[in-house]
């Protein structure tokens, strides 16, 4: 269900792969990757956090996507760790925008998130945008939405997750929502979830394998 942040931190997702890939307008190009790898290398200043704001709110899909990528391994300065998660959430709830972006934004908020007191409004704003995108007419964001929500651990999402588990729509480059959906509540539970291959059919033939579980990694 889920991998640790710092295992992947330098590495990008661990799908994206950089030679000898043909163009993919569904994933960043390599230049964008790479650009927001060394963001995080360098560490988020407040102007560089500014500007990935802005690119998450109104730049391109592929740079769009990789800024909120940064918000999701990178640090946030703490003065402005509760406006920009607020607009990331903004971009989550936007059904306007690109079900990659809005994923990636739920991603990076429940990472941002993830050892933040339960009664932080934040946190709770964030359950709830998440629990509303199990719903999403978009496969990718309804999986993203089920990914957060397990960071969170978000017990109240349960009975969602328990009804999305039968949702067999497979996500390029991972697996199935419902697949997602009932490892989630196998971390919430306090178990840990099973490994998984992601499909041959939403497989590129050059990506690397799927991420490891949380404990298959040391």
């Amino acid at each position: 269900m889920r991998f640790r942040p710092n295992s992947v931190a330098l590495d990008g997702r661990w799908w994206l792969s950089f030679g000898g890939v043909p163009a993919d307008p569904q994933r960043p190009s390599p230049v964008t990757i790479e650009w927001a790898k060394s963001l995080v290398a360098a560490g988020l200043t407040d102007d560089v956090v500014a500007e990935l704001l802005e690119l998450v709110r109104h730049g391109s899909d592929d740079r769009a996507e990789m800024a909120a990528w940064t918000f999701a391994f990178g640090d946030i300065p703490p003065d402005l760790r509760s406006d920009t998660l607020r607009g990331l959430l903004d971009v989550v709830t936007d059904t306007d925008r690109h079900a990659e972006l809005r994923g990636q934004a739920a991603e990076a908020v429940a990472q941002q998130l993830e050892f933040s007191d339960n009664t932080d409004p934040l946190r709770q704003a964030a359950e709830a945008a998440l629990i509303e995108l199990l719903s999403d007419d978009s496969p990718i964001v309804r999986f993203w939405g089920a990914f957060g929500l397990g960071t969170l651990k978000t017990r109240a999402a349960l009975p969602l997750l328990e009804a999305l588990a039968g949702d067999n729509t497979p996500v390029p480059r991972w697996w199935t929502v419902g697949e997602e959906a009932a490892d989630v509540i196998e971390w919430i539970e306090g178990r840990v979830p099973p490994g998984r291959v992601g499909t041959g059919a939403t497989r590129h033939p050059a990506d690397p394998p799927s991420p490891p579980r949380a404990d298959d990694t040391t």
